[in-house]
């Protein structure tokens, strides 16, 4: 496993529940403050900071795989170009 797919796979996990819990606490807290049930407003935020979390991970993530792959074709070229740019013997007018 390459370092950019551990590094999605911890960030996804991370934004998703810290989402949730972000979520589900500012939620809990508002339900509170406006007289509402907290206990459901809770679940609710929790739901939908998780499913923000997770959007917000996969665009990231997404962000992070495009930087790898550019990372890796620009290495690719920059090695190619190396091999074509190297100088040539030079041919003997008779040859």
């Amino acid at each position: 496993m390459k370092l950019a797919e551990a590094l999605a796979v911890i960030q996804v996990v991370l934004l998703t529940v810290g989402g949730a819990v972000a979520g589900g606490a500012y939620a809990g807290i508002m339900a509170g403050v406006i007289g509402q049930n907290q206990q459901n407003a809770a679940v609710t935020g929790a739901l939908l900071g998780g499913g923000a979390g997770f959007l917000a991970a996969m665009v990231l993530t997404g962000l992070l795989f495009t930087l790898a792959a550019i990372e890796e074709n620009t290495r690719t070229t920059a090695m190619m170009l190396a091999i074509v740019a190297r100088p040539r013997p030079e041919r003997a007018a008779g040859e």
